[in-house]
């Protein structure tokens, strides 16, 4: 989509769906190197939908998701993904399951940003 047409479509449209170009998503810096973009609105409870840029040459904190399944969509960069006691090279195009509980570290290794979509959902409950 060209700019001029984004630019007509400055509201974002909702009703049933949600509609929202992600320039338009707030962007929150965090001290581990990370930026996060939140694509989706606030309100949704079911799921979360961020884009996630890692520096160069950084790493994040350790992290545990307690409670939700997170999964990950490396889009740029390559780096090094610790996930509980396995490490292995994440690259363009990999998809990423995190488990509930289970620890996770990302280092950059790449010389540009590492940027991944990161869609979080609750742990539903068994009944």
């Amino acid at each position: 989509m060209t700019k001029s047409a984004r630019q007509k479509r400055r509201t974002p449209i909702q009703g049933a769906f949600y509609l929202k170009h992600r320039a338009d998503c707030p962007v929150v810096a965090q001290a581990d190197g990370l930026t996060l973009r939140y694509l989706l609105p606030e309100r949704t409870a079911a799921m979360d939908l961020q884009e996630v840029e890692l520096s160069p040459g950084t790493e994040t904190d350790g992290h545990t998701a307690a409670g939700e399944q997170i999964v990950w969509q490396i889009l740029q960069g390559a780096g090094l993904m610790n996930l509980g006691e396995t490490q292995f090279a994440v690259v363009p195009g990999d998809v990423i399951l995190i488990p509930p509980a289970q620890p996770y570290r990302l280092t950059n290794r790449s010389e540009m940003a590492l940027r991944l979509n990161q869609i979080t959902t609750p742990v539903p409950n068994p009944s």
